[in-house]
């Protein structure tokens, strides 16, 4: 008994000593398709996607959504981000200006009002790439919520 308690400890002490990554972060962006956003109809501009995927492809760990309606409409066109630990899956507090302005964020995602031109989808897309990083015109469209 005594050796397969000396073998387990060995194993756990192995496992701690190696510096391979863990986990890796795994991010979604959700860009809202739904009543409002996108439709020209509506007076809200037209989303674009197209930019969307041309800046994002190739990103690692990156799910991008198209739900039919995230809301808040008035806010057309709406754009959540969240940053998810693989393992824990726990959304990770990355230390950025947008977490660091709410000490209650832990565990929320990162919301985006009025993505409605083509600065803005590049700021969006900046941002999912590194989201330690955070444009100021990003930072004035942010949305929080209780």
């Amino acid at each position: 008994m005594a050796a397969e308690i000396y073998n387990q400890r060995s194993i756990e002490s192995a496992i701690e000593s190696l510096s391979l990554p863990i986990s890796q972060p795994e991010k979604t962006l959700f860009v809202c398709n739904g009543c409002c956003c996108g439709h020209e109809e509506k007076g809200n501009p037209q989303v674009n996607n197209l930019l969307f995927m041309q800046l994002l492809n190739g990103e690692k760990n990156l799910t991008i959504e198209q739900p039919y309606c995230l809301g808040p409409c008035r806010e057309a066109n709406v754009i959540k981000v969240n940053v998810k630990d693989k393992i824990q899956g726990n959304l990770r507090n990355t230390g950025n200006s947008a977490s660091n302005n709410n000490p209650n964020n832990a565990g929320k995602n990162f919301w985006f009002r009025r993505i409605n031109t083509e600065q803005d989808v590049k700021d969006v897309a900046a941002f999912v790439k590194n989201p330690n990083s955070i444009s100021s015109n990003l930072r004035e469209k942010q949305m929080w919520f209780r």
